[in-house]
């Protein structure tokens, strides 16, 4: 993915609720377990998982 979709993804983070980033979160697992076979295209939704996975956590650390 490029520079571009990873500025777009972040600005996403910072503007999307809760509810949106764990709906996106859902959606990115979901499509990971259909077996995606392009390793690069794996390995970029495993790095998506992660950061949204990261920042619900620190959204609910920051309560």
């Amino acid at each position: 993915m490029d520079k571009e979709f990873w500025k777009g993804f972040l600005h996403f983070l910072d503007e999307a609720s809760q509810a949106e980033i764990q709906r996106r979160l859902d959606d990115t697992r979901k499509l990971l377990d259909r077996g995606i076979q392009n390793p690069e295209v794996r390995n970029d939704a495993r790095r998506i998982i992660r950061f949204l996975e990261q920042e619900l956590v620190s959204r609910q650390s920051n309560r």
